[in-house]
């Protein structure tokens, strides 16, 4: 089987935000890459003669599909379903085609549209994407890094920290690659905040993060679709306490970073080939 990994890039292949999918497309095509198969990469292009895994389908306008649609479409989902009506939308819309996606709340969601063929597809360890090295000893001077947008739950949060004068603190939106990971290596820690009451771990967010030995404190109260097998991976506090326990952590750096490589660790055990298995079945 051969297999075509398609970004839905709109405004002429120029839409910024689409780099989110960069960390998880890399890490399918090399997973499907260690599994045999024969990958190639297209931007707006479906693939007659291959099979198509589709990232980014809610950013498919009619005009930026430029053949008609494969039956054999596989649509990743990525988003967080009951904030994204317009992922639903494109969902129902070819809900004959296959779905994967990485939260079982998600897939109920889809189920609750119409979509009737979808397939759990967690993110797992895949080697190439541990790729820029924070372990390597480097100046730290950022305290904590958020890379995230600023909804006003999260805004409550980040203000606690910016206005805090003991903290070098640094917010980033619309940051992708190479600028972003720069401004990871500088960061003692990296937080991870719910945008809204979903409560949805951030997988693509915070396994990218984890891959690389990078010390995170994520959020995650009684109701997060939190995955079993992510357990130990990073630092946890529910949203009440989160800026308590962000400021305890940094009182022992060495403690942050023995956390990430325990959390490499982990995920090791987790490679994506045998979720990717699971899937392909």
């Amino acid at each position: 089987m051969k297999f075509n990994l398609v970004r839905i890039v709109p405004d002429n292949g120029f839409y910024i935000h689409a780099q989110v999918f960069h960390e998880i497309e890399a890490a399918v095509y090399f997973a499907l890459s260690h599994l045999g198969y024969d990958v190639t990469n297209s931007v707006n292009e479906f693939s007659k003669d291959r099979k198509n895994i589709v990232f980014g389908m809610h950013h498919c306008p009619v005009d930026v599909v430029r053949h008609d649609i494969p039956k054999d479409t596989i649509i990743y989902s990525l988003e967080q379903m009951k904030d994204s009506p317009e992922c639903v939308r494109w969902c129902r819309k070819y809900r004959n085609l296959e779905v994967w996606d990485y939260s079982m709340r998600n897939a109920e969601v889809l189920e609750q549209a119409g979509v009737e063929n979808i397939k759990h597809f967690k993110i797992g360890y895949v080697p190439e994407i541990s790729y820029f090295q924070r372990n390597v000893p480097q100046e730290r001077d950022i305290d904590i890094l958020a890379y995230m947008s600023p909804s006003p739950r999260r805004v409550k949060i980040l203000e606690q920290f910016e206005k805090n004068p003991d903290i070098n603190f640094k917010h980033i939106q619309s940051v992708y690659g190479d600028e972003r990971d720069e401004l990871i290596k500088r960061s003692k820690l990296v937080i991870n905040l719910h945008n809204n009451d979903n409560r949805i771990f951030e997988m693509v967010r915070v396994t990218h993060l984890i891959q690389n030995e990078v010390p995170v404190l994520s959020e995650v109260n009684p109701d997060t679709d939190f995955p079993e097998y992510m357990e130990g991976t990073v630092f946890t506090s529910t949203y009440e306490n989160f800026v308590d326990t962000a400021i305890e952590l940094l009182k022992d750096v060495n403690k942050l970073d023995e956390q990430a490589t325990k959390g490499l660790e982990i995920f090791k055990n987790f490679p994506m080939t045998e979720f990717l298995k699971e899937v392909l079945k």
